[in-house]
């Protein structure tokens, strides 16, 4: 959708980037961060994307979200 925020944040702080690693769905995850997506945007947790991917051991979202 054109004029999207890609960094919108829902009630518990959580972007598409972090919603997309939680639910280990890479090939979302790469075309977010290919977007522009900003990868240390903290939840209410505190935590990030990255934070989510090291949670559920997914190498592949780690070091995708580590470059």
């Amino acid at each position: 959708m054109p004029g999207a925020n890609i960094n919108s944040v829902d009630i518990n702080g959580m972007t598409p980037l972090i919603l997309a690693t939680s639910l280990e769905k890479i090939e979302i995850v790469r075309l977010l961060l290919d977007a522009g997506a900003n990868r240390n945007i903290q939840d209410k947790e505190g935590k990030i994307a990255l934070d989510y991917a090291v949670l559920s051991d997914h190498d592949g979202l780690i070091s995708l979200l580590e470059d």
